[in-house]
């Protein structure tokens, strides 16, 4: 792809892919970046990959000059270095290198340089209900003559994603790092709050554990007290600390409170200890003590869950070691209602503890989460597709919202669940619910040469480019794997077409007429000008269309018709002449006239063999007979000339 004025960013902005910023964007690959109009600015280009698309709520400019912020400043289609085209992120530049944790810092300068800072960007991303999704030592800057830490970017992949999970809440740290979700502004209070205590302790906290033992120790102890481990803190930054890492998210501050603390203004956490069993439960080595604790082991082992839930052993566990008979009986409910194991286990786990997130077969999501766990399914290299679509399928998230209804609104993921199920069961499955619910996510398809195409504009313009090669030429223009792309943009006016192309199959009539129809109701929804070489390219989708008229001199003449329009470079003339109504009603009448007459003559012709059948038979009869009255009259000669002679 070749770099022009027509492909810079935002029409400004060019990445410099001779020179990478190595630690730059946590997880992805960052460029410098030139802005034509200001080339003294310091920007960065952060390369989007492909299966984890950006996050569209957040790059609509709506953040844009936020102060502490790597703010986006655009989004667009560029060249990589391989020459094809990918997309890209623009925000500034990082003032200096990433903080990490190579020492302690002490009170005064978590409070004045990461605190007092942090905690502005995140009330006004809260006011504008925006979420960061990705604090955390490598991921705050600093320049070298010190100040303020600056926050990072946090847009070119779906929210959490290379969020560490010792930074981010046990909840959303058991989901799939895709699949985490938006989160809340609590989430980013949590991960601002984990940040400052590694500062403060000077190392990672939990450094050698793994995920999932870190996430159970945070749930057994209570994120503050895992997090902290033996290390002492000041009592003033331990009191703020522990508010902030609460493990209700309902217990945080929120990030106005939060500038107060600068202050010394700390408003003490209150909890209520929860209910411990003297005899733990034990699944799969994990011994529970609480509803907690016992929610995560069924969720990370469902299949004994499943098992020991079904014996009825959880309830009896709750009623009798932890005297929870009010939650076993909500379990036992559960039972009575659910149907496949993974729904069980699912509702289970919600109603023994209802902050934690769907869990389906052992794979953690949030509801908004989906969307990116199927993007990067369908790439090979998420979670099972087929599990997710399972979990689309049993309504999965309703069932889990019912049992959470306080913390969540059940009708609108009830709702939510049901237009999922209904996506998925339309035309593309799970391909069409993968771009319904990632906007920025590329289409697929050999045609398009490798364009990185996330609208019905970048889709005519790639197919325009991708007729000057030949390599492509022996393809049609709009091939299967497109057509559940073209459905989420085309959303309920496409789907005759749709089912046209795939029911067509191996007939190139139909399949023809039907992807110019296509084609031209997506040029009527652009504005992009002439597509001379895509309209040449449908020479032979357009003539094999022809192919449905029975009248050879009606195809004849729109043969002429379509040639002219073929190098017109519109491609809703060449649809208007294969649909025109006159000609296709009058060839429907030719055509049944003639098959009337053909039929007639059949008929006729038929009718003539029965004839000729009937008088040859009786031709034989006559033969028949006169050859028997020949020989009686012969038998009688002879006798007589016996007598005679």
């Amino acid at each position: 792809m070749e770099q022009t004025a027509e492909n810079l960013i935002g029409g400004r902005y060019r990445p410099v892919l001779g020179q990478q910023l190595p630690g730059a964007a946590v997880g992805l690959t960052a460029y410098a970046a030139h802005d034509i109009m200001d080339p003294s600015s310091l920007l960065m280009a952060v390369a989007v990959q492909p299966e984890l698309p950006a996050r569209a709520g957040v790059l609509d400019g709506s953040i844009a000059t936020m102060p502490s912020l790597l703010y986006p400043l655009a989004h667009g289609v560029a060249p990589l270095p391989d020459g094809k085209a990918g997309r890209f992120v623009i925000c500034p530049a990082p003032p200096g290198p990433a903080i990490g944790v190579t020492r302690r810092w002490s009170e005064n300068e978590l409070l004045i340089f990461v605190l007092a800072p942090c905690a502005r960007v995140l009330a006004m991303l809260a006011e504008q209900g925006k979420t960061h999704r990705c604090i955390h030592p490598d991921n705050l800057f600093r320049a070298e003559h010190g100040g303020p830490v600056v926050l990072g970017e946090a847009w070119s992949a779906p929210a959490g994603t290379f969020q560490p999970a010792v930074f981010e809440p046990p909840y959303s740290a058991m989901c799939r790092p895709e699949a985490r979700g938006m989160g809340s502004p609590a989430d980013d209070v949590y991960a601002l709050g984990a940040t400052m205590l590694a500062l403060a302790i000077g190392h990672l906290p939990m450094a050698g554990l793994d995920e999932d033992t870190a996430i159970r120790r945070k749930l057994e102890h209570g994120s503050f007290s895992a997090l902290l481990g033996d290390t002492r803190i000041s009592a003033n930054l331990a009191e703020l600390l522990r508010s902030m890492l609460a493990d209700n998210p309902a217990q945080r501050p929120k990030a106005s409170q939060l500038i107060k603390a600068v202050e010394g203004r700390v408003q003490r956490l209150v909890t209520t200890p929860a209910r411990r069993a003297a005899q733990p439960m034990e699944i799969c080595g994990l011994y529970s003590r609480d509803t907690r604790t016992l929610a995560h082991a069924l969720a990370v082992h469902p299949g004994p869950a499943a098992n020991l839930l079904r014996k009825g052993e959880v309830s009896l566990w709750l009623r009798r070691n932890l005297g929870d008979s009010q939650t076993a009986g909500i379990i036992d409910e559960i039972l009575r209602a659910a149907g496949d194991d993974g729904s069980l286990v699912a509702r289970c786990v919600a109603a023994l503890d209802p902050l934690a997130p769907l869990m389906w077969h052992g794979i953690g999501v949030w509801p908004d989460g989906v969307g990116p766990a199927i993007a990067r399914a369908r790439a090979g290299t998420g979670a099972d597709p087929t599990l997710l679509a399972g979990l689309i399928t049993q309504e999965a998230i309703a069932g889990w919202a019912l049992q959470r209804a306080e913390f969540c609104d059940f009708a609108a993921l009830q709702q939510h669940a049901r237009t999922l199920r209904s996506m998925l069961q339309s035309t593309g499955g799970l391909d069409r619910l993968a771009y319904a619910l990632n906007p920025l996510l590329p289409a697929e398809g050999a045609p398009l040469g490798g364009a990185c195409v996330t609208s019905l504009d970048e889709l005519l313009l790639a197919l325009e480019a991708a007729s000057k090669r030949s390599d492509l030429l022996r393809l049609e223009p709009l091939t299967p794997e497109m057509l559940p792309f073209l459905a989420m943009q085309l959303p309920g006016s496409i789907a005759a077409e749709v089912s046209e192309i795939v029911a067509a199959g191996n007939d190139p009539a139909n399949a023809g007429r039907a992807r110019i129809r296509l084609l031209a109701r997506v040029e009527a929804r652009c504005n992009v000008g002439l597509l001379p070489g895509l309209t040449a390219w449908l020479e032979r989708s357009a003539f094999a269309a022809l192919g449905t008229l029975r009248s050879k001199s009606r195809r004849e003449r729109m043969t002429v018709q379509i040639k002219t329009m073929l190098a017109g470079g519109r491609i809703n003339p060449i649809a208007a002449v294969l649909e025109a109504t006159e000609e296709q009603q009058a060839d429907r009448r030719g055509a049944l006239a003639a098959d009337a007459l053909h039929a007639a003559i059949e008929r006729e012709l038929a009718g003539m063999e029965a004839g000729s059948a009937k008088r040859a038979h009786a031709a034989r009869m006559l033969g028949l007979d006169v050859a028997s009255s020949c020989g009686i009259v012969m038998l009688g000669l002879a006798i007589i000339l016996t007598v005679v002679l």
